[in-house]
């Protein structure tokens, strides 16, 4: 049996984990966050971030991951602290020779090699640049440490960091793991299925056939000459002599193997897609497979066993998993859930739901704080949500009947629709007025008595595929389609005309902010707007961003959430959609629902069931004056230092009687090109003196400018960034 409870405090968030597993043991977590973050995490905690690989140097771990991630264990992995990155990079490897120094690598297209030397307190570049991938690191001793990446790529340093060499492998394969088990004599695992062995510290390598002609992407050595590589299709290989020889294992898997680790020649562990997690205890001549329900499905990306008991897993979407028997048992080091949440739906400011993967659905009844996974009546993805109040609700999913409950979801009836088609969407107006698309066939339904009836009703548009419909009031409405334009109603559904919108990219979703001015994202960017219902739609921005849901607050403030070449995009506009300024939500998880339930108050929903909240309307960041004086004018200091690498200071004054309340202070990053690289301040600010940090690690030198804009008030400055 496994009880689990957690508590979230204000400032600082504060998880205690109770299992029973044999015996009491327990654990608990604590991220520390800022006292006033712009987007925070509710669910899942302490962090939502995929996690790429975690490692152990006695009872010291650490685990890095996505969006720059770094977390640290002091304590056998009881508490977890998030550390301070420099980087936004998703970063995919540690290694540390003790329990201060250590290396963190991650990255594509644009790659970084972190150090520390006090236990990750700091974090500095050690190396980084565009182009090119690295997907692991390995650390032998203060001087000597090795990476490699894609396409052949391997570098290694002799002086603890402060160079990095690029030394020929002989391959243009990816390199994926790598081991050494000397200062000379290291081991890669390659994408050809070879793994490549050097003895003079990689100046040059030998290929080693393994008989796979498949990738291998994890390799482990429990001394000079036993050692183990996985990958590709649920393979494993071994070796008992150095890799002379390498021969295969069955594992009973067909799922990619993440990570392999073994603690001797006979233990030995591994994790692949899918929650697969498997072990041996005779070398690899039998293992067991089991699935961890723990992970919901989520991939596994590493483990690592500090000893035959006590093992941990990192993965998907903020997963990790320890168990002390050896694997038998596993138990979550984190709060809530990780699938992927679809839609979400606050009927008011402290009550929402969200609908989740494979039929789950998560209530708050305190605006986030707590989240509490209800059980509803379907096990199919909940694509469409809706609550009219606090306990009156529906929900479908991929068929023709649409759900309902009266009681916050404790229990749930089936609404028979009258239509033999799949409903994607529904909305309602009002507590009893309700409209549904059907996906084919031309028809929508409506009903008048909150779902007791339903009404079909033939839009005349039988050819047309039907997504998203929308209605601003009871009477106007609007159906997106698989075409480039929307059908429109103004006669609450009874009859139904083709609006032209001029779009030449797939149209995603609309929004209006009252009956005139409305909004429409595309799949590639582009941004329409109309001023008069729809009957004219002009395209206000073609680079907004790929914004799968997009949300206004009024017809000026809007947001926009979605993804685009695998990195999240979560956007702000103050001008409605002529600019779209990026928000760092801490994340780069895809998002698929975004709502507001006031002007300040939002929330963001997607992959791995990531719920991020926002107090302050999702402003770029809470700078905090340094003196809370009452400057006579507005000033912008030089940055210091300047030139600086690869972070600089900008302070600057806001005066008490120039400033308006409603005037909005923004402090915006450039290149020498003029384009606009960064913002780090975007909301009102009170009379004072501030300070803000800029870095730049993810940028190349250069010389930058910064402007401080308020009211009439502008001022530009040069910056200058050497690497």
């Amino acid at each position: 049996m496994i009880n689990t409870i957690y508590s979230i405090g204000t400032k600082r968030k504060n998880f205690t984990f109770i299992a029973w597993l044999g015996i009491s043991v327990i654990f608990i977590f604590q991220l520390s966050i800022p006292a006033q973050p712009v987007w925070v995490t509710q669910n899942p905690v302490p962090q939502c971030n995929t996690l790429n690989d975690v490692k152990f140097i006695g009872s010291i771990g650490y685990s890095v991951g996505n969006y720059g991630t770094i977390l640290k264990s002091t304590n056998s992995g009881l508490n977890w602290v998030s550390q301070s990155s420099p980087t936004t990079l998703d970063l995919r490897s540690v290694s540390f020779i003790n329990a201060g120094t250590g290396f963190i690598c991650g990255g594509s297209n644009r790659w970084v090699i972190l150090k520390t030397i006090n236990g990750g307190a700091n974090w500095n570049v050690s190396d980084s640049a565009t182009g090119g991938t690295i997907n692991a690191i390995f650390s032998f001793d203060a001087n000597n440490a090795f990476v490699c990446g894609g396409t052949g790529f391997f570098m290694r340093t002799t002086n603890g960091g402060a160079n990095w060499n690029n030394l020929p492998i002989g391959t243009v394969a990816n390199l994926n793991g790598i081991y050494f088990t000397s200062a000379l004599t290291g081991y890669i695992s390659a994408g050809s299925g070879d793994v490549y062995k050097t003895t003079n510290s990689g100046v040059n390598w030998i290929a080693q056939p393994t008989g796979l002609a498949t990738p291998l992407n994890s390799i482990c050595f429990t001394d000079i000459n036993n050692g183990f590589a996985g990958g590709f299709q649920g393979k494993i290989v071994k070796t008992t002599n150095a890799g002379v020889n390498w021969s295969i294992l069955t594992t009973g898997i067909t799922q990619s193997i993440n990570k392999v680790h073994a603690v001797d020649p006979l233990n030995v562990y591994a994790v692949s897609d899918n929650s697969r997690f498997i072990s041996t205890s005779n070398g690899g001549l039998n293992w067991s497979v089991s699935i961890l329900t723990e992970a919901n499905n989520n991939s596994l990306k590493s483990v690592f066993f500090t000893d035959i008991n006590t093992g941990f897993i990192a993965g998907a979407y903020g997963t990790q998993l320890i168990t002390i028997n050896g694997g038998i048992n596993w138990l979550p080091l984190f709060a809530g859930t990780n699938t992927t949440g679809f839609s979400i739906s606050f009927p008011s400011a402290n009550t929402g739901y969200v609908g989740l993967y494979i039929g789950k659905l998560l209530k708050t009844t305190n605006a986030g704080a707590n989240w509490e996974l209800l059980t509803p009546p379907v096990s199919s993805n909940i694509g469409s949500l809706q609550f009219t109040d606090n306990n009156t609700g529906y929900l479908s999913i991929s068929n023709n009947i649409i759900h309902k409950t009266t009681d916050g979801g404790a229990n749930w009836s089936s609404l028979t629709t009258g239509v033999a088609g799949q409903i994607p969407s529904f909305v309602f107006v009002n507590p009893n007025t309700g409209f549904g698309a059907c996906q084919t066939g031309g028809l929508i339904i409506k009903t008048t008595t909150a779902g007791a009836n339903w009404q079909a009703i033939n839009t005349g548009f039988a050819a047309e595929s039907f997504g998203k419909i929308y209605f601003k009031d009871v009477n106007s409405g609007y159906i997106l389609t698989n075409s480039l334009n929307i059908l429109t109603t103004t006669n609450s559904g009874l009859n139904w005309v083709q609006q032209i919108t001029g779009a030449t990219q797939g149209i995603s979703d609309i929004f209006f902010t009252d009956l005139n001015t409305g909004y429409l994202s595309s799949s590639q960017g582009n941004l329409l707007k109309t001023t008069n219902g729809g009957a004219n739609w002009f395209l206000v921005n073609a680079l907004a961003g790929n914004f799968r849901v997009i949300s206004f607050i009024n017809s000026n403030t809007g947001y926009g959430a979605g993804l685009w070449d695998g990195e999240a995009i979560c956007k702000r506009t103050t001008n409605g959609g002529v600019n779209w300024i990026n928000m760092d939500a801490g994340t780069n998880n895809a998002a698929y629902g975004i709502t507001f339930t006031d002007i300040n108050t939002g929330y963001i929903i997607g992959a791995g069931a990531m719920i991020l909240k926002t107090t302050n309307g999702g402003a770029i960041t809470n700078v905090q004056p340094i003196y809370n004086n009452n400057p006579s004018e507005f000033s912008l200091w030089q940055n210091y230092p300047n030139p600086f690498n690869p972070s600089t200071k900008i302070k600057f004054n806001i005066p008490a009687a120039s400033v308006r309340q409603t005037d909005m202070v923004l402090l915006t990053i450039y290149d020498n090109l003029g384009r606009e690289i960064a913002v780090l301040v975007n909301q009102q600010l009170s009379p004072g003196t501030y300070e803000i940090d800029w870095n730049a690690s993810d940028h190349s030198s250069g010389v930058y400018y910064y402007r401080l804009s308020a009211g009439s008030f502008s001022d530009t400055k040069k910056l200058i960034l050497i690497k």
